[in-house]
């Protein structure tokens, strides 16, 4: 590569807001295996057609319109049927910088948010102090505020405790719905918490 300023490509990072049914793969192959998700688009397919960002009638690429012709990489993943903000962007060093748990040593993880709809009907104790259950209630999610939550060994073993934790609110009698922040990020760790 030349060190000539106009032949270096700039950085990009963008806000890319994902719907359902669409995976944060570079490859669709592992979705052609089941017959049912053999239509869903990639994240990269998506922010490559420039659909909901350019028109329609107008005839221009990610590449024109953006001047990147380095591949795009998404800072963490979301599974198929997860909506929600991801990180794209040609910058490998970041990239590796958020996504590796060891080049973080000298720095403070990154705390992702997330809202999920959990089964049950939930609540957290009112308390301004250390949490002592004295009431005889009982708090299934204080588990993850206090201990973290206990994971098989395949899926990364014993998360930390959670950073954040609230109730939102009640969609229906059997459901909660919860904001949850952790700045871990081991495979599909929300769900499995909730599982666990």
């Amino acid at each position: 590569p030349s060190c000539h300023p106009s032949n270096k490509e700039r950085t990009v990072v963008l806000l890319y807001h994902k719907p359902g049914n669409v995976i944060t793969s570079h490859s669709n192959a592992d979705a052609v295996s089941c017959s049912a998700t053999s239509d869903r688009r990639t994240v990269y397919e998506d922010i490559y057609s420039m659909e909901g960002f350019v028109s329609s009638r107008t005839n221009i690429s990610f590449e024109e319109a953006t001047g990147v012709h380095s591949k795009m990489h998404a800072i963490g993943r979301l599974d198929a049927d997860t909506t929600g903000l991801l990180l794209l962007t040609n910058d490998g060093g970041l990239v590796h910088w958020i996504t590796n748990p060891t080049s973080k040593q000298d720095s403070d993880p990154i705390p992702k948010t997330y809202e999920a709809v959990i089964m049950g009907h939930h609540y957290l104790p009112q308390c301004d102090g250390p949490f002592t259950n004295n009431d005889n209630s009982t708090y299934p999610l204080m588990t993850l505020i206090q201990n973290g939550a206990l994971l098989p060994q395949k899926y990364g073993g014993h998360t930390r405790p959670v950073d954040r934790l609230s109730v939102l609110s009640h969609p229906t009698r059997s459901t909660t719905r919860v904001s949850i922040t952790i700045s871990e990020g081991k495979n599909r760790q929300i769900r499995r918490m909730f599982h666990a």
